[in-house]
């Protein structure tokens, strides 16, 4: 098993979960940041899985995590996504086939994807495909990635990306501290690269989503975790 680590500015860090193995009271480095830079997220990855990693301007990129070599803890990483000016990284996920992406938007629309194969024929250019299947088809990292959303003045910026599963809820949060939880099954599933549908309507006043998180069913067990 390995740790990954991405950051705003697009740089991922893969280390063996081993590594981490002796924490101490002050607590031990993980990542060394540059100083414009900070975490945006952190997944354990296991054999022959991908990682996406998604910005706010509405790209995401599909990579084999064998594609980032194993580094130590005090390490700044690679880069895992070439970001164009103005944008940062909002989210990486595992690009698990039984689950979703959910992509938010900050004025209140958003949608789920299918992750799809991740390997497809007969791409273009521009990394698109009619194929449904393919969806995200898997890149070299660092690339500039797929288009996922369109950020358009309707939807705005993506604020945050995340995997779900149809029986998670999901918890919404604006800037004016207005929160909703709504069923992840409740939003549309649709192909990439389109502007996706309303999900929270912005009060009088309030001007963004800021915050999204999953509610994750553990129905064995009978509790619930907030991811």
């Amino acid at each position: 098993q390995f740790l990954m680590i991405a950051t705003r500015k697009g740089i991922v860090k893969k280390t063996a979960l081993s590594a981490y193995g002796r924490p101490q009271k002050g607590g031990i480095i993980a990542i060394r940041l540059d100083d414009d830079d900070a975490l945006v997220g952190v997944r354990i990855l296991e054999t022959d899985q991908d990682v996406m990693m998604s910005t706010s301007g509405g790209m995401a990129i599909r990579f084999s995590h064998d594609d980032a070599r194993p580094m130590g803890r005090a390490t700044r990483g690679v880069k895992g996504i070439s970001l164009i000016e103005g944008e940062e990284v909002v989210g990486m996920v595992v690009a698990d086939p039984e689950r979703t992406l959910l992509t938010v938007c900050e004025l209140g629309y958003g949608k789920r994807t299918t992750f799809g194969t991740g390997v497809t024929i007969g791409d273009d250019d521009e990394g698109e495909n009619t194929n449904s299947s393919a969806q995200y088809r898997r890149q070299k990292r660092g690339g500039k990635g797929l288009r996922d959303i369109k950020t358009t003045d309707r939807n705005g910026m993506v604020v945050h990306a995340l995997s779900v599963k149809d029986d998670d809820d999901v918890l919404m949060v604006t800037a004016k501290g207005k929160i909703q939880r709504l069923k992840a099954a409740d939003i549309s599933v649709i192909g990439r690269n389109t502007q996706g549908v309303r999900i929270m309507k912005l009060g009088a006043g309030d001007s963004a989503v800021t915050t999204v998180a999953t509610v994750v069913s553990h129905r064995t067990q009978q509790t619930w975790i907030i991811e």
